[in-house]
């Protein structure tokens, strides 16, 4: 039975609000006031403080359909199972029902809804180490679950267990990993079996870049915009092989259209985004192609590749590593490996480490002083607001404890003169000792009260409405400061341009 994306969404949404549950909205691929981690790559990372304790203002279950983005995988890109940008669809218990009543709705969801084949389904297991007990509890449910659909499922039949690499969850990996209070455990997976897509690559990275782009990623040689840009000039080496030439801008942009389309009333609006995406995309492979062009020359002239020559091509025509070992292969070319296989691995690892969080293990910053520059940011955004009108608009920001990163929506450039005065108004309310305080209220409330959030956000029902005295109203989950003279002092250092009307602020 082919389902597509919609029908998808329907029927699990049904599935499980019919078992009481609740949708939790998407958050952006770009978590917002995160400075730990590049992307969001799971559905639980907006749910962390309530995985923790704190009490959810929609209940104790929950499903949600959350895209995803994991540039760790990008290597195994190709396989019959691994993707760059993806929607998790889950649910949610918090503190109600565990193990019993997830395995079996699970299981039940697939065959009953979906109509899979049960015969194809293949589950996993933790398999214990290091003291930590086997997770036997979910290895009787699926063998009852298999059994009611006729099939007898066992250990190395259907069943397989893994250590805690592979049937671990938490956001530091496995255990040893995991500092005092980190939310984690054993996890059980469910697959299916597939066969493998031989353009795979090509359809997934454009998909990947295009929701990138959409939630305001843009090219460049750093943070996401280094993975946006490497995602473009793979898929453009793949695609000059598919093609037997280079594809031309317009070519690229047609196809990524088709996601605009997929994707139609979810997460896009064709007609606008296309206007956004299809230009960024079609600038970075024209740069793109002209640099191939000028490498592709000089690696014809060169008999023997080693680690130093492919990074000097990096450096040079900006082919990352990888792009560059897939040419040489092309070409029948001896290849140094041992050096060659030095240099792949160390630039692999360093890729993936910053992929999977700035900081280890991707582990939420909640330094005092973090915590002051989030709540400034607050009083910024009003601030921008005030001196600069009321067209401006948040694109996102980034935080750690040595400096704040705000970036706004407008039409222009803020002057000196009124960056001193934004400047100016965020320490006159420093100064005034300002209450900050939240509450959870009806979202259509928060919106008539004139609260500020983020735009590419979507928010649930009730949300949490931070409040700095009568100044400041917006949309958000903290961490806060509880009065504004905590802060201390607040000084913009430098304001860029980082986009067509898009610009970026510099605070500490």
């Amino acid at each position: 039975m082919a389902i597509d994306h919609f029908k998808l969404r329907q029927l699990f949404g049904e599935f499980y609000k019919s078992n009481n549950h609740v949708e939790v909205p998407s958050i952006p691929l770009v978590p917002k006031d995160d400075p730990t981690t590049l992307f969001t790559g799971s559905g639980m990372q907006q749910l962390v403080p309530y995985l923790l304790g704190e009490v959810h203002p929609l209940g104790t279950r929950l499903y949600d359909f959350q895209r995803c983005f994991r540039s760790q995988d990008i290597d195994e890109i190709g396989d019959n199972r691994h993707i760059l940008l993806f929607e998790m669809i889950g649910n949610w218990s918090l503190g109600d029902y565990f193990k019993k009543e997830q395995l079996q709705w699970l299981f039940r969801f697939l065959v009953n809804q979906l109509h899979l084949d049960p015969h194809k389904l293949y589950v996993t297991a933790f398999k214990g180490e290091d003291g930590l007990p086997q997770d036997t509890e979910s290895i009787e449910i699926w063998k009852q679950e298999f059994a009611k659909v006729g099939i007898t499922a066992d250990i190395g039949n259907h069943i397989y267990l893994y250590d805690a690499t592979k049937n671990w969850w938490s956001r530091a990996g496995v255990p040893s990993n995991m500092p005092a209070g980190e939310p984690g455990g054993p996890d059980s997976e469910i697959f299916y079996e597939f066969t493998k897509p031989a353009m795979r690559i090509i359809a997934d990275h454009l998909k990947a870049s295009v929701f990138l782009i959409k939630d305001g990623v843009l090219p460049s040689n750093k943070e996401q915009g280094y993975v946006l840009r490497r995602l473009l000039r793979r898929l453009t080496v793949k695609l000059r092989k598919l093609l037997g030439k280079l594809p031309s801008p317009d070519e690229v942009t047609a196809v990524a259209e088709k996601v605009l389309e997929l994707y139609d009333g979810v997460y896009f609006n064709p007609v606008e985004d296309k206007k956004l995406i299809g230009p960024v995309i079609a600038d970075e492979i024209k740069k793109f192609n002209a640099s191939l062009e000028k490498g592709l020359k000089e690696i014809a002239k060169i008999e023997k590749i080693d680690g130093k020559i492919a990074f000097d091509l990096y450096q040079s025509y900006g082919m990352p590593v990888e792009i560059s070992r897939e040419l040489f292969l092309e070409k029948g070319q001896e290849i140094d490996l041992a050096t060659f296989l030095e240099a792949f691995t160390k630039h692999r690892d360093l890729s993936r480490s910053a992929s999977a969080g700035k900081f280890k293990g991707g582990l939420a910053d909640s330094s005092e002083q973090t915590i002051k520059y989030h709540t400034a940011t607050h009083l910024l955004h009003q601030a921008l607001f005030d001196v600069l009108g009321k067209d401006v608009r948040q694109e996102g920001s980034n935080i750690t404890g040595e400096r704040l990163r705000f970036d706004f929506y407008h039409t222009q450039k803020p002057t000196d003169e009124e960056l001193k005065k934004i400047a100016g108004v965020v320490n006159e309310k420093i100064t005034q000792a300002l209450p900050v305080e939240f509450k959870l209220i009806p979202k259509l409330e928060a919106e008539t009260l004139g609260a500020k959030s983020f735009f590419r956000e979507k928010y649930p029902d009730m949300v949490k409405v931070y409040f700095i005295g009568t100044y400041s109203k917006e949309f958000c989950g903290g961490p806060h400061v509880k009065n504004t003279s905590e802060i201390g002092s607040f000084t913009i250092m430098k304001c860029e341009k980082i986009g067509n009307n898009l610009f970026r602020i510099y605070a500490k």
